[in-house]
């Protein structure tokens, strides 16, 4: 779960601040970003499917509802190096 602060919205709805989820690791496709780091991040709207295993993983705590998620799988980079 990272807070981050965006400074450009490309597409959806501007906001002060955005909550994005990642996979915890490499493995998994998980993208992780360091603190103050700058990001050109792809979100995706995912929801998990009612009595998958990821909607189980989801019912420990985190949210039911969809989310916004990153991955590394996808085009997100450090803005440096995008």
């Amino acid at each position: 779960r990272y807070v981050i602060v965006p400074s450009a919205i490309w597409k959806g709805a501007a906001a002060d601040t955005l909550v994005v989820y990642s996979a915890r690791g490499s493995p998994s496709c998980g993208f992780e970003m360091m603190p103050d780091g700058d990001y050109l991040l792809y979100a995706r709207l995912w929801e998990p499917v009612t009595g998958s295993r990821d909607d189980r993983e989801w019912a420990k705590g985190k949210p039911t509802g969809p989310v916004l998620m990153v991955d590394m799988c996808s085009r997100n980079s450090a803005l440096i190096s995008a």
